[in-house]
């Protein structure tokens, strides 16, 4: 289920939607070893910072997660900046890559 933050003006599934983008990105660069995309969760953590689980499951049924957090001020500006321009936030791209590196890691044992 989205939340919808109305002060900020942008959706818990916006905030996925600019880690998609930057995921996008890294795999236009530097492919995935997974043949496919990986599951975003968003949800709220208790110390103003949202949790994002990316997940991947293969077709034997192992299913792999990576866990981090965003500070709630990046992951909203990250959401507007989706919502706006549609392209993915640099303020966010190093984070989601290294989570990428560390789902394929996961996924590869």
């Amino acid at each position: 289920m989205s939340t919808f933050y109305p002060k900020q003006g942008v959706s818990s599934c916006e905030i996925a939607g600019a880690v998609a983008l930057a995921a996008l990105h890294d795999l236009r660069v530097n492919l995935f070893t997974f043949a496919g995309f990986p599951q975003i969760s968003v949800s709220e953590a208790p110390n103003d910072k949202f949790t994002i689980t990316l997940s991947w499951s293969s077709k034997t049924g192992k299913t792999s997660l990576v866990t981090f957090e965003l500070d709630e001020k990046v992951a909203f500006a990250a959401a507007n900046r989706f919502k706006k321009e549609q392209t993915y936030d640099t303020n966010i791209f190093e984070t989601i890559q290294n989570a990428l590196v560390e789902l394929e890691g996961e996924s590869a044992r």
